[in-house]
């Protein structure tokens, strides 16, 4: 039989319903358009719904379809056959139907059955071309099943798709159903969800856990995810990524649990020489900033592999990294020169404070060795000898400063407000001269001595006697004294506890910076009862004599007695002998981290610092392009500055070059005994304070060079 147009059929179903038959009629229609046209000309018949004889998710009851069918003594339409048969491939339904015997009228509209009709037409000897028409059309519309546990945007169970097809619905239907129907494709999976509404979707199913695609395909939302995030995987995987570093982590990141360890791993890959180390390093570290120690932990212990290069890929980020630096240091037994982008606040503490009291030379020489060793944890023989020989008497240089107290009393004002932090010594003005700056804080600092023994006992006087407001800090003390933390020299000989030292102090300025711009205060005083020295429980050494008395305070010191002779390395202090080198006396336990109680400058040098508020920044120009040096001519540079600087100075090669004003604006500052040529950098204070830094040149006169100048000064 040809196929027809709708209109044609429209007249062979009319002329059907109006003759003598006893068995249904079939319209072949696949295309929707056609269909619908073809169903709504009949809208006034009865309609049949193979859908209404199913539940939401099964297939028909035919038993019940068949006695409705047969039963039914109007002109009637039958929906869904063709639907019904092509999804679930039942197609004895159509032989059943073709053969029944009606009461009245039946219309069979069918879809998706083209062949098992003409198939029927050469088999069926009751069925021929006078029971069916064929409109000529396409099949258009397309199922996809979709597993009722995957999320997808169709509430459509298998009743609801055919009644739609039952209305001549076309395009793509989508159907959550557990039935075995014939689909085009079926979705089983979130991610092939993911794939069916995203056809471009890039990222391969093997990058996130099943669970993690069922997420994203609920919430699809990628941005503000923390790194970790799988989320942020995710979005570092759709989207281009512009970050060096993480450039480097995606392309080693094919899944996310990769990613996860790339995202600290990867730099291990590059070899500290590439060129391009430095600026990953920087861009990674940027990146983890905010991880904790349990995030890297695992890589902290991959980085062992890089041996003596590994504190190259180590950040001060977290603590944990932190320790592992100062353990390098610790190993290394030198300071790499990039330890200010390592770890900044451990260069600061190593930054060299240069005195400006009495002995000075001495005692800045002495602090900046003294820093090194604490941080390399070794104490070298040439130290060791100077620490012996200030021991001795009439050697003792502390005995040359005021006294703390004598200090503090000229500032106990009643206005000014006093921060006491418990075992301070002067080996952290470096640091604080540095964190100052950075803070926009003023300092003056006074070097004091301590009373001996440095015990607080005798040390706290100051601090009782104030009369404005004050608080305390014991936290220094806590970690040097008490081991917090596993810092106990027993169980860690690495000066880790260093690190938790320094941040006491950033507490401590940041406190004194709040309450100078509260304005409850318009200068905080800093001061201490004593130091700490690290050095003397490196030492291990306890004094040879056995004293009659028992060594107290980690034995630093031990009680006076008639029958001993006391050490030529100890002195005699309100009932007490106290060592002022390294040893310890016997009986006496050992200390945990670090000692007080004895007399090395550590333990006896206090600092007492003023701190006020910055007015600005201070613009600083170097105006001598070159520094000319030669026999009978030290070199000197000009520095001018816009702000009102008093005690301009520069902290070069280990010393302090004070200035010579020049007019109003312009310092000069002379290197009487230093000519070598050279660049040289350094840094520019007001007083205390570091202002600033300087660039100059050094260079030596040649006689052509001075003949040249004569010639150019006559012409």
């Amino acid at each position: 039989m040809s196929a027809i147009s709708a209109n044609e059929a429209i007249k062979k179903i009319n002329a059907y319903l109006s003759s003598e038959s006893a068995y249904p009629f079939f319209v072949i229609v696949d295309g929707s358009a056609d269909y619908t046209v073809v169903l709504n000309h009949f809208a006034s018949l009865g309609h049949i719904r193979v859908s209404d004889y199913c539940n939401d998710n099964s297939f028909a009851d035919y038993d019940k379809l068949y006695d409705a069918i047969g039963s039914n003594s109007h002109k009637s339409v039958l929906l869904g056959l063709g639907d019904i048969i092509t999804l679930s491939g039942y197609t004895k339904a159509l032989g059943k139907i073709s053969n029944l015997i009606l009461c009245g009228k039946l219309v069979v509209l069918c879809r998706g059955i083209h062949a098992q009709i003409l198939k029927m037409n050469e088999t069926d000897k009751k069925f021929n071309s006078r029971r069916y028409c064929e409109i000529q059309s396409t099949l258009d519309y397309t199922v996809i099943r979709i597993k009722p546990e995957v999320s997808f945007p169709s509430e459509i169970n298998f009743k609801k798709l055919l009644r739609s097809l039952e209305d001549g619905k076309g395009g793509i239907i989508y159907a959550k159903t557990n039935l075995p129907i014939s689909a085009s494709h079926s979705i089983t999976s979130p991610y092939e969800a993911i794939k069916e509404t995203q056809l471009s979707f890039p990222v391969r199913e093997s990058a996130l856990p099943s669970e993690l695609w069922a997420q994203f395909n609920e919430d699809d939302s990628l941005d503000g995810y923390e790194l970790l995030d799988w989320r942020t995987y995710l979005r570092l995987s759709i989207k281009p990524v512009t970050n060096a570093y993480l450039k480097k982590v995606m392309g080693a990141s094919p899944t996310y649990d990769e990613y996860k360890k790339q995202i600290f791993n990867v730099i291990l890959d590059i070899p500290r020489k590439n060129k391009d180390f430095n600026s990953l390093y920087m861009k990674r570290k940027v990146l983890l900033k905010d991880m904790t120690d349990n995030d890297v932990a695992n890589y902290v212990a991959m980085s062992l592999q890089k041996d003596a290069d590994r504190i190259f890929y180590l950040t001060d980020n977290t603590s944990v990294e932190r320790f592992a630096i100062i353990e390098e240091l610790s190993k290394l037994g030198t300071i790499p020169a990039e330890l200010p982008v390592i770890y900044p606040a451990l260069s600061k503490y190593l930054v060299d404070y240069t005195f400006s009291c009495k002995n000075s030379h001495l005692f800045t020489q002495y602090f900046s060795q003294y820093k090194r060793q604490k941080l390399s944890n070794v104490i070298s023989e040439s130290f060791l000898d100077k620490v012996i020989n200030l021991a001795t008497d009439g050697k003792r240089v502390y005995t040359g400063l005021d006294t703390r107290g004598s200090i503090v009393e000229k500032l106990n004002d009643g206005k000014n407000e006093l921060y006491w932090i418990d075992a301070l010594g002067v080996e952290y003005l470096g640091y604080i001269q540095t964190m100052a700056k950075e803070l926009g804080l003023l300092l003056t600092i006074q070097i004091g001595r301590a009373v001996l023994p440095t015990l607080t006992c005798l040390n706290r006087d100051f601090y009782d006697e104030w009369k404005g407001g004050k608080t305390q800090t014991k936290k220094l003390d806590d970690i040097k004294h008490k081991g917090e933390q596993d810092f106990n020299y027993e169980k860690q000989k690495l000066p880790i506890h260093l690190a938790e030292e320094l941040k006491v102090i950033d507490k401590a300025l940041e406190w004194a910076k709040d309450e100078l711009l509260q304005n409850r205060t318009s200068k905080v005083v800093i001061a201490s009862d004593h130091g700490a020295s690290r050095l003397a429980v490196i030492n291990n050494i306890e004094n040879k004599w056995e004293m009659a008395t028992t060594g107290l305070h980690s034995g630093r010191c031990c009680p006076t007695n008639e029958i001993n002779e006391k050490p030529v390395t100890a002195t005699d202090e309100h009932g007490f002998w106290v060592l002022a080198n390294y040893d310890r006396f016997r009986g006496g336990r050992k200390a945990s981290v670090e000692v007080h109680g004895g007399a090395s400058l550590e333990e006896v040098l206090v600092p007492i610092i003023e701190i006020s508020l910055a007015n600005g920044i201070i613009e600083l120009k170097n105006m001598t392009e070159t520094a000319w040096s030669s026999w009978d001519e030290a070199p000197f540079i000009e520095i001018f500055s816009p702000a009102k600087i008093n005690k301009l100075s520069l902290r070069f090669n280990g010393h302090i070059y004070k200035s010579i004003p020049i007019g109003e604006k312009k310092h000069r500052i002379v290197f009487d005994d230093f000519k070598r040529s050279g660049i040289y950098t350094a840094d520019v204070l007001d007083g205390d304070n570091l202002i600033g830094v300087v660039t100059f040149k050094i260079e030596k006169r040649s006689g052509k060079t001075q003949a040249a100048e004569e010639d150019e000064f006559f012409k």
